[in-house]
């Protein structure tokens, strides 16, 4: 199955190494995304483990249409019930580029009507839309007559660690932090040291980096935990083989510092 790891602008090539390093040869760069082929298995790799992964997406249908009543009738065609039941909660995000659609938020709602329509069809009742802590998130993505639709893996952006009991005002993102840190070559340092580090990312992404650490380990939830395919064996063994490379800090010796105390971690 294809698995599309979203990132930042620029992060494209530090990501494709990422996922080369995983062990997946075959790899295309697209823009602020690379897509691969993999199973269950290596989508719960890629939320655990990509650093430079802002939230990694599973395409579950791609079609074509030029107005709303084409894009109604082909969202129907999927079978949702596969993916969750009638008593969970969803929510629809889009994201639209296109000549013949203009409103990104109309086609979220449209594809909204579509799958509360085939399970009102099908059941008799319909699952409640929710935003704030859905139980499955659909992705829609147009360009121009094409769309893809996804099932969002990941819930919060992966840029949340959930390593840090406090921040401060603008923090440096986690994803982008770990995108500059692998391109620079720190590891071969002997001292890593930043003097203005606020609440201490750059020196938290390069120490865990350093020690093997992945990046989803102090993290709960994944919205894949809620899906009806989860399978909870093969995620503990996900974690359980990433955690088994984690290793002490060896060679670099890493200090942080910052004017105002109050940023220190």
């Amino acid at each position: 199955m294809e698995i599309l790891v979203k990132t930042l602008e620029g992060l494209e090539p530090a990501l494709e190494q990422e996922i080369k390093n995983l062990g997946f040869e075959e790899a295309t760069v697209l823009n602020r995304a690379v897509l691969f082929e993999g199973d269950i298995k290596d989508m719960y790799r890629a939320n655990y483990e990509l650093r430079t992964a802002l939230r990694v997406l599973l395409p579950i249908h791609k079609f074509e249409a030029i107005n709303e009543h084409m894009f109604y009738r082909k969202m129907q065609e999927i079978n949702w019930s596969e993916y969750f039941n009638v008593n969970q909660r969803f929510a629809v995000y889009s994201v639209v580029s296109s000549q013949y659609f203009t409103h990104s938020k109309y086609m979220a709602l449209k594809a909204k009507d579509a799958i509360v329509d085939q399970f009102r069809d099908k059941y008799g009742k319909r699952p409640d839309v929710s935003t704030y802590n859905p139980d499955v998130e659909v992705n829609i993505h147009i360009f121009e007559n094409k769309c893809t639709i996804s099932l969002d893996s990941t819930g919060e952006s992966l840029h949340k660690r959930d390593y840090k009991v406090a921040s401060v005002e603008a923090p440096l993102s986690e994803v982008l932090a770990s995108g500059i840190l692998l391109s620079s070559g720190f590891e071969t340092a002997k001292i890593f040291h930043d003097p203005m580090c606020g609440s201490g990312t750059f020196i938290s992404e390069a120490f865990m980096i350093h020690c093997n650490i992945p990046p989803g380990k102090f993290r709960q939830e994944y919205a894949f935990m809620k899906w009806k395919n989860f399978r909870q064996s093969v995620w503990d063994a996900v974690k359980e083989n990433a955690d088994a490379k984690i290793c002490g800090p060896t060679t670099i010796q890493f200090y942080g510092s910052d004017i105002n105390r109050q940023n220190m971690f």
